[in-house]
């Protein structure tokens, strides 16, 4: 999911915060700042690692936002 990332920057895909802003802008086509704070939350809250858990949990928070529901 994030070999696009990590190929223009391999240390892009440890950084949380950039893994968040790739995930918006790669289902939401932007990077709203409330969703991204919630998104960085829900990071902070489980431990600050980029995981192949963390991507799903993240994934399924976007889905689940109404600017997913409404695209």
């Amino acid at each position: 999911m994030l070999s696009q990332l990590e190929g223009a920057d391999a240390a892009a895909a440890k950084d949380p915060a950039r893994v968040i802003d790739y995930l918006l802008r790669f289902t939401l086509g932007q990077a709203p700042e409330h969703a991204r704070a919630t998104l960085d939350a829900f990071v902070t809250a489980n431990g600050g690692e980029v995981t192949g858990d963390m991507i799903t949990g993240l994934l399924l928070l976007i889905t689940a936002m109404p600017e997913y529901q409404l695209t």
